[in-house]
Parts: C-alpha cells; structure tokens; sequence
C-alpha cells in the first residue's frame, strides 16, 4: 500500500506541472486573440476614418470625449456599448455612467487577475471615476518618458536616451526649444486627442506596437474608459511588476503601468500590422523603444 501512495504521489507531482503549463497555455492564446481581435479592430476604425483612434480625450476630467478603447468598440461588434456613451459629454459626466461599467470580454487577459473583477472602484486621486471596466492592454505611446525624467538613469534629453527622448513626455508636452509641438508624441497611440494614420508609420507596421498587454490591478489609472491615459510608454522597462493607486503604493505610475503580464517571462504585443508577438522580458531595453517608435528610422526588425 505504502508503494501505491508512493507512485500515485510521484504521478500527482508530474501532473500537477503539466496541468497548470496547459492552462497558461490555452489563456496565452485567449490573450493572443484578443489583441489580434484589437488589432484587427484598429484596422477597421483606420479604413472607416482615415486614421487610428486617439488614446483619450484629456487629462481632465471635464473635458468631453472618449478612449480608444471605446471608440472602436463598433469594431468589435459592440455597437449597443458604444451607444450608451454620449462622447459630447466628459466620461465623468452622469449620463455616461452606465457606459462606464461595460465590460468587453476582448479587453481582459485570463491571466490578469482584474479579469475575474472586470469592474473596478479603486483608482489614481485623479481619475475621478466611480465605477470603470477594466482593461488587460495598453495603447503603445512609444519611448516618452513618464511626465519627468527624474527617474532615468540619465536625465539629458536626446534622440538616443530612450528614457528621456528629446523631452516627449507621457502627456505629450510641447518643447519648442526642441521642436516638439503640443501633442506630439512618437508611438502609435497618443494621450491627448490626436490621432496618427498608417502612412505616418515609417519604421514598418510589422516592426511597430500598437498594444500590448498590462496588469490593470497594478495602474490605478487604469480602465477602458479612463481619460487619464489609457496609453503607456516603452521607456518604462518591460514586466516590471509593481503598484500604483496613490495610496500605500510600492513604485509609481513612473514603473507601475508599463507594458506587463502574468505570463512566465515576458508579454504579448499586437503590431501595427495586426500580427501579435510575444516578446520576452529580456528584451534589450534599447531595443524595446526602438519597437516603440514609428518613424525614427532605426531599422531593426521583429522576426517571428
């Protein structure tokens, strides 16, 4: 009997492994399909407009307007959603409240633990919502550093400091000393209300972010119809698994809501081409805002 239990232990201990790898398995493709569903969403938006969404419609919450994450939920065949919201009014304004708290099953990795609360009260001091769907995916600002350059290693803005590139910053400011105009940004999906086409993307749509995945119970920003910001940067390194809400945080919004999963070893991006490549945490950080960029003539290439 004593052998019995022995060799049904042993079986249990090689099981046990081989269960769990299957399930994250099958939930890394359910996210893979889900940002190519994203993806392929953009696309449409793109044909229909003549240019990609914008990320929000501001940083405050009294400005009217919406999140690319609600813009193209036409796309996703989410027509009743998208209806509910009244995009002359801000997100904040009590008409849009029902909008809020509607939750689309394609903007939540089974992996990200806000997916089995997909609606979520906690946030930022400053996002002023009560209740928000969450989202398991980033738009891709590009290699902009988050508000201030305060927390790179090297603080001199310029071209090859990816950290603090030429002083784009994670809103977008203007720097006319070095020819950034107001909104500008160097990504695909920009915080302020401005959008960018295809024909913008010099770099390559096979070799640009689009969207990538975060963990939305670490960014107290975080949430499909956020204002205040629904994008984040490639500046800030890849996985860095840390919290922000503003209360008892162990990072900041400088290093909490970056790109992110709970995949084993790294996260899944959907490029601008629409194909989705998992890219692994090791990544060479340089190399990492080069994909972020779309038009600074780096020449590198994402190989399958």
């Amino acid at each position: 009997m004593l052998v019995v239990i022995a060799i049904i232990g042993i079986l249990i201990a090689l099981l046990v492994p081989a269960v769990q790898s299957a399930r994250e398995a099958a939930r890394r493709i359910q996210c893979a399909n889900n940002l190519k569903q994203i993806g392929l969403a953009m696309h449409t938006y793109h044909q229909a407009h003549g240019a990609l969404p914008y990320g929000a419609s501001g940083i405050q919450s009294n400005v009217p307007g919406g999140t690319w994450g609600s813009l193209i939920l036409p796309q996703l065949e989410q027509q009743a959603a998208f209806n509910l919201f009244d995009f002359t009014k801000p997100m904040t304004h009590p008409s849009n409240r029902a909008a809020l708290k509607v939750v689309v099953p394609v903007y939540l990795c089974p992996t990200d633990p806000g997916s089995s609360e997909p609606i979520t009260t906690r946030h930022h001091a400053n996002v002023s919502l009560p209740e928000v769907a969450r989202i398991s995916y980033f738009g891709s600002l590009g290699p902009a550093h988050v508000d201030s350059c305060a927390d790179c290693p090297d603080q001199t803005p310029r071209a090859t400091n990816y950290c603090c590139r030429k002083s784009w910053s994670f809103g977008s400011l203007p720097n006319a000393a070095l020819g950034i105009s107001p909104g500008d940004f160097p990504g695909m999906i920009c915080r302020w209300p401005r959008s960018v086409t295809f024909a913008h993307v010099k770099d390559g749509l096979s070799n640009t972010f689009l969207v990538g995945e975060t963990v939305s119970t670490q960014c107290g920003f975080n949430g499909a119809y956020v204002n205040n910001f629904q994008v984040t940067s490639t500046a800030i390194a890849l996985n860095i698994l840390e919290s922000d809400f503003g209360d008892n945080s162990t990072g900041g919004l400088t290093t909490a809501c970056g790109f992110k999963s709970m995949h084993p070893g790294g996260a899944q991006f959907v490029m601008a081409d629409g194909s989705v490549h998992f890219i692994p945490e090791t990544i060479d950080y340089r190399l990492f805002n080069e994909l972020g960029s779309r038009a600074s003539g780096e020449g590198v290439t994402l190989t399958p």
